[in-house]
């Protein structure tokens, strides 16, 4: 059974295709979702189990700062 779905545009859903368009429309979409999801895969294998926090508090500072600017400019 050719179960398909369209993940973009108006008429999101499961659907099954009927046609040769409707069937490049699913698997257009499920060839999408893969992209995407490979990117994310590889995104994760990178990741620094050990500093992705430490990363992240550069950008807290900031914005510490920044509440602070803010609160003195009021």
């Amino acid at each position: 059974m050719p179960i398909v779905a369209n993940r973009s545009g108006h008429n999101t859903g499961m659907f099954i295709a009927t046609d040769e368009a409707e069937l490049n429309i699913g698997v257009t979409s499920f060839k999408n979702q893969v992209t995407t999801m490979n990117a994310r895969i590889r995104a994760i294998e990178r990741a620094d189990l050990n500093g992705w926090e430490q990363a992240l508090r550069p950008e807290i500072k900031r914005l510490d700062a920044q509440v602070s600017h803010d609160k003195e400019a009021n």
